[in-house]
């Protein structure tokens, strides 16, 4: 069904699968991320764009190379990590870079909003290790 509010029906929807900076045009948009030729970057738009949101869904269980979610210069990542039941969740507040994993399987996915100060992270994969994170 056309979602012509939202330019068409695939209006809240990106495929990802080389570097890219997003901007406040594709808050709220669901992100499919897919392996590239390479690591490669998804750089978010300054936090300073209160209630910006963006999840990131892994279309394809990467074999070779990570896709990391890294936050613009100065900004950080306040986060939780949620992997499957065997394993602790981690957590900091000052990541500036999260990282999909060679670990991660098709499906893991990972949410970010903007409070104006901070990007707020929730993670969830069902493999260890599916995700890391660098201050």
């Amino acid at each position: 069904m056309a979602r012509p509010y939202l330019g068409g029906s695939s209006a809240g929807v990106k495929a990802v699968s080389a570097a890219v900076t997003l901007s406040i045009a594709d808050s709220c948009k669901k992100i499919f991320v897919s392996e590239g030729s390479a690591n490669y970057d998804i750089t978010l738009p300054a936090v300073s764009n209160t209630g910006c949101e963006f999840t990131f869904i892994l279309a394809a269980s990467p074999s070779s190379y990570d896709i990391d979610v890294v936050s613009a210069a100065g900004d950080d990542i306040i986060g939780i990590e949620f992997a499957d039941e065997d394993t602790a969740a981690a957590s900091d507040s000052d990541w500036d870079k999260i990282t999909f994993s060679t670990n991660a399987v098709a499906g893991s996915y990972a949410t970010f909003v903007s409070n104006g100060t901070n990007w707020f992270a929730h993670m969830f994969g069902n493999a260890d290790n599916a995700f890391s994170q660098t201050d």
